[in-house]
């Protein structure tokens, strides 16, 4: 009776100590080899490594790494799962509709999701893009690096090395096609708690808008 007492004990203590750990960490994604282009698809994200953590200041101590091969598991799981509950594409689509008309409808939700701030650790990326029209393409090229130099202040980890840490080059093509190549790293991390707030917060507005929209 006393052993039982003892590991009933330990479990609620282990299970104590992992909440408090998860509560003071932050959620780290790391992406390294991220390939995409719309020229030859099927090499898109060859190489591709991504490792999911959770850390405390510099010390990871959960983390799960990703490779090409399990992705594409994952992928045939999901679309497995889908179709054995009779999902179609349509119904996904239509489910992310609703999840923005959430987003947009309630303040808090909106609020939430800004407090949530998303920090931008380490970033080198390279964008090459090409247009039919060589005056439309010089002009794509100016309006992506104005978006991506307007919105990096807001989210660039102030520890960062700026001239270490962070690069981004955008590139035209002058060739007569419509094509595009990004290459990328990325490392960006947030609190975790803020997260599951996030995902807490959007499924109750859900539940309460399905509520509202019921008859009487």
């Amino acid at each position: 009776m006393v052993l039982v007492f003892y590991i009933v004990i330990s479990i609620i203590l282990t299970i104590l100590n992992l909440a408090f750990l998860i509560s003071i960490s932050e959620l780290e994604l790391d992406i390294k080899n991220l390939q995409m282009s719309n020229i030859n698809k099927k090499r898109n994200n060859e190489k591709i490594q991504i490792k999911v953590s959770l850390k405390i200041g510099n010390f990871h101590w959960l983390g799960i790494k990703i490779t090409k091969t399990k992705l594409a598991t994952i992928y045939a799981k999901m679309n497995e799962k889908q179709y054995k509950k009779n999902i179609t594409n349509k119904d996904l689509q239509r489910q992310a509709i609703e999840d923005v008309k959430v987003f947009l409808k309630d303040k808090d939700i909106r609020h939430q999701f800004k407090e949530t701030k998303i920090k931008i650790e380490k970033l080198d990326t390279r964008i090459f893009v090409a247009t039919k029209n060589y005056i439309a393409t010089s002009y794509l090229v100016a309006i992506i690096s104005i978006i991506i130099s307007n919105i990096l202040p807001h989210v660039v980890d102030k520890k960062v090395n700026l001239e270490q840490d962070i690069f981004y080059q955008i590139k035209p093509i002058y060739n007569p096609i419509n094509m595009y190549s990004v290459q990328a790293n990325i490392r960006i991390s947030t609190k975790i708690i803020k997260v599951l707030k996030d995902i807490y917060g959007m499924k109750k507005t859900k539940e309460k808008l399905k509520i509202d929209v019921q008859p009487v």
